[in-house]
This record gives C-alpha cells, structure tokens and sequence, in this order.
C-alpha cells in the first residue's frame, strides 16, 4: 500500500465519505501503479453495476472502470 499518498474522492461536484469498499479499491489500484503522488478521484456512475472511476495525477491521468467490487479494476487506458 502506498504511504505517502492520499485520496481525494468527490461526486457532483462535491465531496462526500468514501465507501469502504472503494476506498479499498482505490487503495489496491494505487499501490498496483505505483502511484506516490497525491491523487484526485472522480467517480461518475454510467449505471447501477458500472461505475467509470478517473484518478488523475501529476504524471498523467489513467481511466479505471469497476464493474461492481466483484471484479479486479484495470487500467482502460493511460492519458499523458
């Protein structure tokens, strides 16, 4: 796990308490992409069991899509 990271995790413009469960998510994702930096989460629901997650960072911005917790999150694709 990352140490010297943080989230910042907001919905609609504003920021609420993060799900244990994706807090866990986001947590593992990061430490898998070796993510040190400070990062941004925004979450935009596409359906009930499909959520489209973007981190961004310093270096550059990665668009995960978790389909529910039942699943492993993957990178879709890296943005430099």
């Amino acid at each position: 796990m990352p140490t010297r990271s943080s989230l910042e995790y907001t919905r609609s413009s504003s920021a609420i308490l993060m799900d244990p469960k994706l807090q866990t998510i986001l947590t593992t994702l990061m430490a898998r992409i070796d993510c040190l930096d400070d990062i941004k989460i925004k979450l935009n629901e596409m359906s009930d069991r499909v959520a489209r997650i973007e981190v961004e960072r310093r270096t550059h911005t990665s668009e995960i899509e978790v389909d529910q917790p039942r699943r492993e999150p993957t990178v879709m694709r890296t943005i430099h």
